[in-house]
């Protein structure tokens, strides 16, 4: 919707390279701003973690953390957190 919202900025490219590429251009360049990080949590259970992972959104090598979390609940639930 914001690409849609402000056609104003972008309008004047239409023209020269076409709606569609002009429009999939200012997307990308929103996107890229307001794309939120991606997590992947892998519980220690498991036995092995990965040496690197790819990134479901772009071609890059995710970054590689090890995190605590608590999620205050108590019980067996607690266990799988």
């Amino acid at each position: 919707m914001r690409v849609v919202d402000e056609f104003e900025k972008w309008k004047g490219y239409v023209r020269e390279i076409g709606f569609e590429i002009c429009f999939r251009e200012y997307h990308d360049k929103v996107l890229e701003g307001t794309r939120p990080c991606s997590r992947f949590d892998i519980p220690m259970g498991t036995g092995k973690i990965p040496e690197h992972m790819h990134c479901p959104h772009c071609p890059r090598v995710m970054e590689t953390f090890i995190s605590f979390k608590c999620c205050h609940v108590d019980g067996a639930m607690n266990g799988l957190h």
